[in-house]
C-alpha cells in the first residue's frame, strides 16, 4: 500500500510547493515528533513491521484473555499459556511454510524497489491539490473571499472526509484489481498464497502497490484542492500530513491484522469494519465466495455496492485459503497460472508482470 515515510518527508522538506505554510515554523512544539516519524518510517518497513507486530501480539491477547473460557478453546488448550498464545497467534504450520518466506521476501524486495518511485509519484501529487485550486478559480471564478475559521470542528471534518475519500478510493481499485485483466494479473499474487498470516499483507507486486499509492495521494489531493476553493483555510498542510498519516496508518494496521492466521470476528462489529474472518472470505478458494468484501477499512463501500458478506462461525471453519480464481475475468485458462503457488522471483515479480503486459496489449 501507500508508503508513509515518503508522505511525511515529502510535506515536512517540500511544503513549499504545496503553497500552504511552513509545519516546522507555525507548530515548533510537534517538530521532535515529526523527527521521529520520519526516523520511523524513513527506515524502511521493518520498524513498521515490528510496530504493527506488536499491535498484532497485544491484541491477540487481549482476545484470548476474554475468549479463552468458550469451548473451542478449551478443547484445544486447558490453560491459558505462553506456549497457547504463541501457537494461536503465530501457528507453526502456517509460519514454517514456503508462503511465509516467501511474504518475508517479498516485504524486503518491495521496500527497496519502491523508495524512489514512491517519492516521485508523490512529488508529483503534491502539486495536484493547489492546481485543483487555482483551476477552479480560473474557471468558475473565486467561491469565498474570506476564510473559514479552522475550528478543531472543521479540521476533524476534513480529516473524516479524508479518511472516507481513501477509503472509497482504495475499495474502488482493489475491485478493479479483480475485475481487470491486466490488474489482476499483477494482483493474484496477493492471493496466490495457501496461507494467511499478517505478513501476506506484505505480498504484493510492487506495479500494483505503486498504483494504489497514486490513488491515495492523489485521491487525497483531490479534497485539498476542493476543499480549498470552497472553504479556503478549512485545511492546512498540517491537516495533509495529517490525514495521509492518519489513513496510512489505520489502512496498514487493520491490512495487517486483516490477513491474521486465525478467522478472529468483531462480532457485531464485522458489518462496520473490516475484520480478519470478514477478509478471509475475500481469500476463499471457494467460487461461492469471490467478488465480495473489497474493503480495506470499513465495510461501508461493500454494503453501498451490494460486495459485502459476513460470513457464519460455521461457514469459517468451511473456509479454504488459496490462489483459486478469484476474479470477474482474467487470465484463468493460461497454463501458467498454477505456477503462482510457487515462490520463485520469477513467479513473483517477472511472470506476473509478462502476464499483464500480455493481457493488457491484447486488450
Amino acid at each position: 500500500m501507500f508508503s508513509a515515510r515518503f508522505s511525511i518527508m515529502t510535506i515536512l522538506h517540500l511544503d513549499h510547493s504545496l503553497k500552504f505554510i511552513d509545519l516546522r515554523n507555525q507548530y515548533p512544539g510537534l517538530f521532535p515528533l515529526w523527527i521521529l516519524l520520519e526516523l520511523f518510517f524513513g527506515m524502511g518497513e521493518l520498524p513498521l513491521f515490528w510496530g504493527l507486530l506488536l499491535i498484532v501480539a497485544l491484541g491477540v491477547g487481549l482476545y484470548l484473555v476474554y475468549d479463552h473460557k468458550r469451548a473451542h478453546f478449551e478443547n484445544e488448550h486447558a490453560h491459558f499459556t505462553l506456549s497457547a498464545f504463541r501457537e494461536y497467534a503465530f501457528p507453526t504450520q502456517v509460519f514454517s511454510s514456503l508462503d511465509t518466506r516467501s511474504d518475508l521476501f517479498m516485504m524486503m524486495m518491495n521496500g527497496v524497489i519502491l523508495k524512489l518511485p514512491f517519492l516521485a509519484a508523490l512529488y508529483a501529487t503534491t502539486q495536484v491539490g493547489p492546481w485543483i485550486t487555482e483551476q477552479l478559480k480560473t474557471f468558475l471564478g473565486t467561491y469565498r473571499t474570506t476564510n473559514v475559521d479552522s475550528t478543531w470542528l472543521v479540521r476533524g471534518g476534513y480529516l473524516l472526509a479524508a479518511y472516507l475519500v481513501n477509503d472509497f478510493a482504495q475499495y474502488w481499485s482493489h475491485r478493479l484489481g479483480h475485475r481487470i485483466p491486466w490488474l489482476w494479473a499483477l494482483h493474484r499474487v496477493h492471493h496466490s498464497s495457501s496461507e494467511l498470516s499478517f505478513l501476506t499483507a506484505f505480498r504484493e507486486h510492487p506495479v500494483f502497490l505503486f498504483g494504489q499509492a497514486w490513488v491515495m495521494a492523489l485521491s487525497l489531493s483531490l479534497l485539498q484542492g476542493l476543499t480549498e476553493y470552497f472553504a479556503p483555510g478549512a485545511s492546512s498542510a498540517l491537516d495533509l500530513f495529517a490525514g495521509t498519516l492518519f489513513s496510512y496508518v489505520i489502512l496498514r494496521a487493520n491490512f495487517f491484522f486483516g490477513h491474521f492466521s486465525r478467522p478472529l470476528s468483531y462480532g457485531w462489529l464485522d458489518y462496520w469494519v473490516i475484520s480478519p474472518s470478514v477478509h478471509r472470505v475475500h481469500h476463499s478458494a471457494d467460487p461461492a465466495h469471490h467478488h465480495f468484501n473489497y474493503g480495506s477499512r470499513t465495510t461501508l463501500w461493500d454494503w453501498m455496492f451490494v460486495t459485502l458478506h459476513v460470513p457464519s462461525r460455521e461457514e469459517l471453519e468451511q473456509i479454504k485459503i488459496g490462489p483459486g480464481e478469484n476474479v470477474d475475468q482474467g487470465l484463468d485458462s493460461h497454463p501458467k497460472a498454477q505456477r503462482y503457488r510457487s515462490h520463485p522471483l520469477y513467479t513473483l515479480y517477472w511472470e506476473p508482470t509478462l502476464l499483464s503486459i500480455k493481457s493488457l496489449i491484447k486488450g
